[in-house]
């Protein structure tokens, strides 16, 4: 009798404990989901959790991302499937952006496997600088032949 009293009660505590772990595991994710990636990101919907904004694009996702450009500005930010992505919906936002500020937009995204093998040589994947200028320089230099 005794034993399944102390059962009893272990379980029930031990139940309240998972019930208190799991909201607590929802806050923290629900946090991370709905916080901006950077301070300076600029605004636009945010969308659920894992899949972002994919069910409000619906069958004509030009014209919703076209409407989403007039309420957030020409500069918007859409969460697609977990992954944050910036639009430009301007001519002057796209040539301000490449353009003007080219250097700023020139970075190479860091992929392990080619960092890993190729040291941050070759051509396709190196920051655009003194380096990738110089091996254009001579890659060039040696096609010409």
């Amino acid at each position: 009798m005794f034993s399944n009293a102390v059962d009893a009660m272990f379980w029930m505590v031990n139940s309240a404990l998972n019930v208190w772990t799991i909201l607590a595991l929802l806050a923290v994710s629900f946090y991370e989901w709905w916080k901006k990636p950077h301070p300076n990101f600029p605004p636009g919907p945010r969308g659920l959790p894992i899949i972002g904004v994919l069910p409000w694009l619906g069958g004509d996702p030009q014209k919703v991302l076209f409407d989403w450009g007039q309420k957030y500005g020409t500069v918007m930010s859409v969460r697609m499937a977990g992954v944050d992505n910036v639009f430009l919906n301007t001519y002057d936002a796209i040539n301000t952006a490449f353009v003007k500020q080219g250097d700023n937009f020139s970075g190479r995204p860091a992929v392990e496997l080619f960092t890993d093998v190729l040291k941050f040589n070759g051509l396709v994947y190196v920051d655009f600088g003194g380096k990738l200028l110089n091996q254009r320089k001579f890659a060039m230099q040696a096609l010409k032949r």
